[in-house]
């Protein structure tokens, strides 16, 4: 016997995956960042940022990206923009240099 059920309005795929867009924290492991285009210019910053990247959210704001993200990591970025898709990147590792590091935060300013 076949049920003939109509799911009006739900995406089945939508199902497998969180909504994390309506959720009021970050995951411990994770950063959020609003960003400005085209310069990538950090707007805004989740208050977990210090702990994560030993730079206060001061420090980052309205610097850009690019002074976090080596030029290859923001090329790829960029491509996704341009696109209007960051699909083919997603998920994609971030390396992100730590204060302390040869080349940290205070040197790429």
């Amino acid at each position: 016997m076949v049920s003939n059920l109509q799911f009006q309005g739900i995406n089945l795929t939508n199902l497998k995956e969180p909504q994390i867009h309506l959720h009021s924290q970050i995951q411990p492991h994770g950063v959020l960042f609003v960003l400005k285009e085209p310069e990538l210019t950090i707007l805004q910053v989740s208050s977990n940022v210090s702990s994560i990247f030993g730079i206060s959210a001061e420090n980052l704001l309205q610097t850009k990206l690019e002074d976090l993200l080596d030029s290859f990591q923001i090329e790829r970025i960029q491509a996704g923009l341009l696109e209007e898709s960051l699909d083919y990147i997603n998920p994609s590792k971030i390396w992100v240099r730590k204060k302390g590091d040869d080349e940290g935060w205070e040197n790429r300013r």
